[in-house]
């Protein structure tokens, strides 16, 4: 009985590290397992994290896009705003100088018909009678002349001259007279101003 009793508990030792070996195995099968189960729940949440990612860059890059297309529009509508400013200050421009240039030719025209007045009514050069045939006194010869309204250089020569033939005698040039009366300032004529009239050559 006793040896029954000891190979019994022998052949008991002999199973009990099986056993446990058994039990061993099956908690590292379990822990497998709930490994796997973790990795690939893992696996699954990183494909979704990648294709949201993803999903992210396309919206970012649209809105890039989008951005700069608008950024190219406001560049353009600036443009074209300086453009339109710029053709409206031109277009000011020309109407200004439009404005003058028909202002300028009024003038023009106006100083045209006063001087054409002014023609009408000075007197004819041939009209005027010669002053004094008599040589006045002093180293030169000639004749003594006070300036009359619508005077001028040449209508106070021409009339010196007109005279000068009908007497029988030479006529004088401008310069004759500008050479005798090297102070007068002939384009500004005074009424009662005095010139010396140089007589003609002999």
């Amino acid at each position: 009985m006793k040896r029954f009793f000891f190979l019994l508990l022998a052949v008991g030792m002999f199973h009990l590290p099986l056993l446990a070996q058994e039990a061993d195995s099956a908690s590292a099968i379990a822990d497998r397992h709930a490994a796997e189960e973790r990795y690939k729940r893992m696996s699954a949440d990183v494909e979704s994290l990648l294709l949201a990612n993803l999903a992210l860059q396309k919206k970012v890059s649209a809105l890039e896009s989008e951005l700069q297309r608008v950024r190219e529009e406001q560049m353009r509508s600036a443009n074209n705003d300086s453009t339109k400013e710029s053709l409206k200050r031109l277009a000011d421009a020309i109407e200004e100088v439009d404005k003058n240039r028909i202002a300028d030719k009024q003038r023009i025209l106006d100083a045209i018909a006063k001087m054409e007045r002014g023609l009408k009514a000075a007197p004819a050069p041939s009209s005027r009678p010669l002053p004094v045939s008599d040589t006045p006194s002093g180293p030169e010869k000639g004749f003594p002349h006070t300036v009359q309204s619508g005077d001028t250089l040449s209508g106070i020569v021409a009339s010196f001259n007109a005279a000068f033939k009908a007497k029988g005698m030479k006529t004088i040039s401008m310069k004759d007279v500008m050479d005798a009366n090297p102070k007068i300032v002939w384009n500004r004529l005074q009424i009662g101003q005095k010139i010396f009239v140089p007589a003609p050559a002999d």
